[in-house]
């Protein structure tokens, strides 16, 4: 009698246990669409790496939507904090945003591009990061 293929077994096990994990995500996700869903935000930073002061180009890329009122861009590098806001003009604003920071002092930064809307309210954020090098 033939011994049965633990390869086959295996992969037949696996796929259940995809298809198991499958199920149980799409039951769990909500039906419609969510009113309080994050908006979405891209970030882009250049340079990545640079020797202080350094002048960083922060550019934040936002979907169009009539319940933008701003853009906040930030960069922290927890022994220094600045941070610019835009405002935007909802469904009408460029999709993209570019802030350039100038003078930045040695540090590992954070930056944050935060989408604002109605109230103030943040829609969505997104993060990148850039090392200043001290001389």
């Amino acid at each position: 009698m033939p011994t049965p293929d633990h390869r086959t077994h295996t992969k037949g096990s696996l796929n259940a246990v995809i298809t198991i994990a499958l199920t149980c995500a799409l039951i769990a996700m909500p039906a419609g669409r969510a009113t309080s869903a994050a908006a979405t935000v891209k970030i882009r930073v250049s340079p990545a790496t640079a020797y202080a002061p350094a002048t960083l180009l922060v550019q934040v890329l936002v979907e169009h939507s009539e319940d933008n009122r701003a853009v906040r861009v930030v960069a922290d590098s927890g022994s220094y904090f600045s941070s610019s806001e835009v405002q935007l003009d909802g469904v009408d604003a460029p999709g993209a945003r570019s802030v350039t920071f100038h003078n930045l002092p040695a540090g590992d930064y954070e930056l944050r591009g935060e989408l604002l809307g109605i109230n103030g309210k943040v829609r969505g954020m997104a993060r990148a990061s850039a090392f200043i090098m001290g001389r």
